[in-house]
């Protein structure tokens, strides 16, 4: 675990040197999409790690996304991770609806495309209940479907609790907690839970962004 939390902040001491302190930070929780979008002219930034089995290569990235208006986001995933083949993904996301009174925001989008690898699709739902926010939705990849499920509970202007879950084997569930220092930067920390049994992982994202004016 020190080795791996060792690579992660030389690799995110390198990442910082060029990325941009941000404003709003995830448009999703550990795991699952949410039916957030950055707004229009807003980039965001992430650097992620997550630890592996023994055995097993841990997973490192450099996410980018940026809001192209206040109803569309897009961006590139770099896995910066060892022997890692292919290393650029794109994702995106629309926002069908935003939430009212009556109904939850609704977004779809997808996530993983790359050259010769199954992308993934989804649909999820966003709704409020003051410092609660649920969210659920479906999640399609490989010729499977998934549903997902996630909370986050802002717990003060700086601390947000956050729990979230994708069914099938393969996937896991989470429990974590984001820390923002400031309006322009924050940090997350989870652990994973293997659906099928298994060693416990963890994972780390510092993020960042902020508008961008052209």
């Amino acid at each position: 675990m020190w080795a791996f939390c060792s690579r992660l902040a030389y690799t995110a001491l390198c990442a910082l040197l060029f990325t941009v302190p941000a404003v709003a930070g995830f448009s999703g929780l550990t795991m699952i999409p949410t039916a957030d979008v950055l707004a229009s002219g807003e980039l965001s930034v992430s650097l992620s790690g997550t630890s592996a089995p023994s055995g097993e290569n841990e997973s490192f990235f450099l996410n980018t996304q940026y809001g192209f208006s206040d109803r569309f986001e897009a961006g590139i995933d770099i896995d910066i991770s060892k022997d890692a083949d292919p290393r650029l993904y794109a994702n995106a996301k629309y926002l069908l609806q935003g939430e009212t009174d009556r109904w939850p925001a609704l977004a779809v989008g997808f996530w993983g495309l790359a050259e010769d690898t199954d992308i993934s699709l989804y649909l999820v739902g966003t709704r409020s209940f003051d410092a609660l926010r649920a969210h659920a939705g479906l999640w399609h990849t490989d010729g499977q479907l998934d549903f997902m499920l996630g909370l986050d509970y802002a717990a003060t202007d700086q601390i947000t609790l956050l729990v979230d879950y994708i069914s099938g084997d393969g996937n896991f569930a989470s429990a974590g907690i984001d820390y923002q220092f400031t309006d322009n930067f924050g940090i997350l920390g989870s652990a994973l839970f293997p659906n099928a049994g298994g060693a416990v992982r963890y994972t780390i994202y510092l993020y960042g962004g902020g508008l961008i004016r052209w």
